[in-house]
């Protein structure tokens, strides 16, 4: 999927799993795990690949793992498969997720149930 939409030239952020392995030019896989992180920390990796499957390209990682805020905090890092150019980018854009999945719950089993309402959009 990823080296797909790269192809069609558009941006993309994948969340990883922590045992996904990656490895910089010229090092050895590892797990993603093995980066040392924790609360309040980020990086970005350059030109890394991703799964040591074939066919897979070399995107760029982001590690984020937000600090405590609010008395709450994560349990675990942020590992995200990019194309994007920075860091920033790719969270604030990974970021944006949650708002549309909370959007997407309000409009279907939420507030507004609109998937029960069987409102016809023919009447639109």
């Amino acid at each position: 999927m990823a080296n797909w939409l790269h192809k069609q030239n558009l941006s993309f952020v994948f969340r990883q799993k922590k045992d996904t392995t990656f490895r910089k030019k010229r090092q050895k896989f590892q797990p993603l795990s093995s980066i040392e992180i924790y609360p309040g920390i980020c990086s970005f990796y350059p030109n890394v690949k991703a799964t040591q499957k074939q066919g897979f390209g070399w995107f760029n990682l982001a590690v984020y793992w937000q600090r405590k805020y609010r008395g709450k905090q994560d349990k675990e890092a942020w590992y995200l498969l990019t194309n994007l150019p920075d860091l920033n980018t790719a969270i604030k854009i990974y970021s944006q997720r949650f708002g549309i999945e909370a959007m997407f719950k309000d409009y279907k089993t939420g507030g507004y149930n609109l998937e029960a309402s069987q409102a016809n959009p023919e009447y639109y």
